[in-house]
């Protein structure tokens, strides 16, 4: 079993780490330990007066009347606000009554076999898993949250995600919920993290824990090539093959926030998640709310074998379909070739002349549809441009598929160009704040999303297209981040 539960003590096992935490005063989850794997024989004190050294201090709150631990000093696996942990927290509402403050007491746990799928978000998938639920309960609001711990026990992997229910009779807005919270001991750490910009992605950054904050995030709509959701925290002198690291990633593309901070008490807190900035989700009765995946990593040999788990990971856990374990087809795309000037006779030279090379695929790309000639316009009109192509996509199809190639195709879905006859059909379909300007960039606006009609449009408009030919591969561009938006 790769978890086992003693005296209300969690140890999560995998084949070469342990994780283990425990509830404290029958109401805290306090995180013990993670790193390179323990015998579960090893008793491990739960208590956090075991591993800190507490002081009578009148700024500090104290867990309970004997004042001899702080709530400020506890290794919280969960946070919120209100009672006395003055760090950011990992759950944050507003309730009916207008207030913040929430108090989540430990209720109950649950072990089974496998990992379940969340609602709505991409996550990990692999056999040899076990989860653990552990459920604390808010009593005063009805609000349960459940967090959850997949043990990944052949990859070295745990994952954690937090579900928020709304069991009481009002609407509850969640203004942040975090995927993971994990407090460390020490502020001994450096912080790692991937920056960058277009055409120069995923630069390696470090800074050295500080007392304060130090916040990784996209604000984007989207991770960006700005932030990845990725980060961090090691030893000062860890390096590629030497040195306790301790890593998260995001299973999410949209905002995301990574924060890691330096408390007065000299711990360590890293949270990761959904960015809270403008975030504001109304939880009805009856509904619940999940997080994204963070998965967790622990290298004890730096930072190669941190790379390995988790592109072993991915390879193996995330990737699906037919393409997993597969190598993908060479392809040629026409885009630098001819950019929005070709027609038929000029690609199939293209395609012609690839295959010969051994090129298994050709992409069309860009400037096949409503009036696109040039960037500025078009977008959102997801029909032929028969004057570049008359004889239709099925024509293009059929050649390229006769030199033995397979054919593909571009899309950016999302978009929507101000000068298209969708735009001028729907104003109103963009994402926009009434009376402010709408920001262009590459001139054009991104789709509300959030609208069934547009969903419902891009949908048919999008089949229709697919369904025309044979196309076996989808290029789903994107080309701006998200500005306007307001909550509805």
């Amino acid at each position: 079993m790769s978890i086992i539960v003693k005296n209300k003590q969690f140890h999560l096992s995998t084949a070469n780490k342990s994780y283990i935490f425990s509830v404290y005063q029958d109401k805290f989850l306090t995180h013990i330990y993670w790193g390179d794997k323990l015998s579960e024989d090893i008793d491990v004190s739960g208590s956090p007066e075991e591993f800190i050294f507490s002081r009578a201090n009148a700024f500090h709150v104290p867990t309970d009347s004997t004042n001899s631990v702080f709530v400020s000093d506890l290794q919280l696996e969960f946070s919120v606000t209100g009672g006395g942990d003055y760090r950011t927290p990992s759950f944050l509402a507003r309730y009916a009554d207008g207030s913040t403050v929430s108090e989540f007491s430990y209720d109950s746990y649950c072990i089974y076999k496998g990992k379940t799928k969340i609602p709505g978000l991409p996550s990990l998938s692999c056999d040899n898993t076990e989860t653990l639920e552990v459920t604390l309960a808010d009593k005063k609001t009805g609000l349960t949250a459940t967090l959850y711990y997949c043990v990944l026990e052949d990859y070295d992997v745990i994952t954690r995600y937090v579900s928020i229910k709304n069991g009481g009779e009002d609407d509850i807005h969640i203004l942040s919920a975090q995927s993971a919270c994990v407090d460390f001991y020490g502020q001994d750490y450096k912080i790692m993290n991937l920056q960058g910009d277009w055409a120069r992605e995923r630069n390696v950054e470090y800074t050295d824990v500080k007392h304060g904050i130090f916040t990784i995030d996209s604000k984007r709509g989207m991770s960006s090539h700005m932030n990845n959701p990725f980060t961090a925290i090691m030893d000062k002198n860890a390096n590629e093959d030497f040195g306790e690291v301790y890593a998260f990633c995001l299973v999410y593309s949209g905002n995301f926030d990574a924060c890691i901070e330096g408390s007065s008490c000299g711990t360590t807190r890293v949270n990761i998640g959904i960015n809270p900035y403008n975030f504001d989700w109304t939880l009805k009765p009856g509904e619940e709310f999940f997080t994204p995946e963070a998965i967790m990593v622990h290298s004890g040999a730096g930072l190669a074998e941190m790379s390995r788990v988790f592109h072993r990971t991915f390879r193996e856990c995330l990737y699906q379909g037919e393409y997993k374990m597969k190598e993908r087809p060479l392809i040629i795309n026409n885009w630098e070739g001819t950019s929005f000037n070709f027609d038929e006779p000029k690609l199939c030279a293209i395609a012609e002349t690839a295959s010969k090379l051994g090129l298994e695929m050709f992409v069309l790309d860009d400037g096949w549809f409503g009036k696109r000639n040039d960037d500025r316009s078009s977008l959102g009109d997801w029909y032929l441009n028969k004057e570049k192509l008359p004889a239709g996509l099925a024509s293009l199809a059929d050649k390229v598929n006769g030199y033995g190639m397979k054919f593909g195709l571009w899309v950016e879905p999302e978009m929507i160009s101000p000068d298209s006859d969708l735009y001028r059909s729907h104003p109103d379909w963009c994402l926009h704040a009434e009376g402010r300007t709408r920001t262009e960039n590459r001139q054009q606006l991104v789709l509300d999303f959030t609208r069934k009609e547009v969903r419902d449009y891009i949908i048919e408009a999008i089949s229709d297209v697919i369904e025309s030919a044979n196309i076996e591969y989808i290029k789903w561009d994107c080309n701006r981040n998200i500005t306007e938006t307001q909550n509805q």
